[in-house]
């Protein structure tokens, strides 16, 4: 039902908030079926509608990278812990 949900939330009117509010859910699921693939795209979009000045953001940023580490992408895994020590 998450991904109905995504592709329903996929008009340009009204794409950004609603996208914000499901993709990290349909993420976690994903993360949690082992599908980490699907869940690093996820959260990737999710990061796009979240201003990197939140602690929302910084969240989602951790969570890719051990979304990378669990699908055993280590040197990627690293990437937004070393970007964040960047800003």
């Amino acid at each position: 039902y998450l991904e109905a949900a995504l592709e329903r939330a996929q008009d340009p009117a009204t794409e950004g908030p609603r996208r914000a509010r499901l993709a990290p859910l349909l993420a976690r699921a994903y993360t949690h079926l082992g599908r980490f693939d699907d869940a690093a795209r996820l959260w990737t979009l999710a990061l796009e509608g979240v201003a990197p000045e939140t602690s929302d953001y910084t969240s989602m940023r951790r969570t890719l990278g051990m979304t990378h580490f669990w699908r055993g992408d280590h040197d990627q895994a690293l990437l937004p812990a070393d970007q964040e020590r960047e800003r």
